[in-house]
């Protein structure tokens, strides 16, 4: 997983490597067809989490479930000593 989201930070900064930079000869085309492959796949990766998130926030509205409804428990402080 932190190989997965050190790659992502380095897409994140640096964005797709130039095609000039790219190696020359027979690798050029397949290495770029790789690059592009990740760099969708991590779009993909994020709009299916992002898409997640707002079907949870939708399916709890659509049930009604409100944060209030759940009571917080209460402890019972007992009373400081008195000297």
């Amino acid at each position: 997983m932190s190989l997965i989201m050190m790659r992502y930070a380095r897409l994140d900064d640096h964005g797709l490597i130039p095609w000039s930079r790219r190696t020359r000869g027979v690798r050029r085309a397949p290495l770029f067809a790789l690059h592009l492959l990740e760099y969708t796949l991590f779009i993909a990766f994020g709009l299916a989490v992002l898409a997640t998130v707002l079907l949870l926030m939708f399916a709890s509205w659509l049930l009604g479930v409100e944060r209030n409804d759940c009571e917080p428990v209460r402890r019972e402080v007992p009373p400081a000593p008195t000297p």
